[in-house]
Parts: C-alpha cells; sequence; structure tokens
C-alpha cells in the first residue's frame, strides 16, 4: 500500500509527514485508491489528475474531496484534461472555500505543464 510505504520512508527520515512538492494520485484518482493518510503523510503543494474520465469516470469525486480536506492552503489541482468532471473543481466558491486553486492544459490536446523550481 502506498500510504504505508510513504510512512515508512518518513519514519526512517525521522519525520511525522513526508513533504513532497508534486504528488501524482494514483489509479487516475480513484475513491478506490486516495486515502486520507496516505495524503496527510505526504502533503503536497501540486496534485496531478492524469485521466480523461472516458472509461472509469475519473476523477472520482470522493478521492478529490479527500485531497481539499488534507492538502496544505494554496496547493493547486493539476489536471490534463478539462471536462465536466473536472471543471467543477475550478469553481470559485469551492477554491474560496478549500483554499486551492486548479490548473487545466491551455489547449485541447496539450497537455499540463509545471514547471517545479531546483531545490539547493
Amino acid at each position: 500500500m502506498l500510504g504505508a510505504g510513504l510512512k515508512g520512508v518518513a519514519t526512517a527520515r525521522g519525520l511525522d509527514k513526508l513533504p513532497v512538492d508534486a504528488f501524482k494520485l494514483p489509479h487516475h484518482a480513484s475513491k478506490g485508491n486516495v486515502f486520507a493518510a496516505m495524503l496527510e503523510t505526504a502533503p503536497a503543494q501540486h496534485y496531478l489528475i492524469s485521466t480523461n474520465g472516458d472509461i472509469f469516470h475519473h476523477p472520482d469525486d470522493p478521492a478529490l474531496a479527500r485531497v481539499l480536506l488534507s492538502a496544505p492552503t494554496g496547493s493547486t489541482l493539476w489536471f490534463n484534461y478539462r471536462n465536466a468532471r473536472t471543471t467543477r473543481w475550478a469553481d470559485p466558491a469551492l477554491c474560496a472555500q478549500y483554499g486551492h486553486t486548479a490548473r487545466f492544459p491551455e489547449a485541447p490536446g496539450a497537455g499540463a505543464v509545471l514547471e517545479l523550481p531546483a531545490k539547493p
């Protein structure tokens, strides 16, 4: 289980939490693979969701709700597709309530680019 592995790394480093810059959510952000304990162990500023939702209708609302409930204020949800399942997470009222932003590709099929600064 990913959560146990993350906890093991944090413990080995003498930490309660393993802060990460970006966290690619497992299995297209399905509710059966995104757990609160995993998210709390590895809080991120950027959460990457890779799915078009065509077959299994991911991302699942409960999975993204878990992300928002545990994410640090100011986190960003990065989607590689803009569609009905993803655009609702950019609702201004929801963003204000949970302190997050949602980002999408600038054009269909363009993909999303997340550039992170190098750590010293």
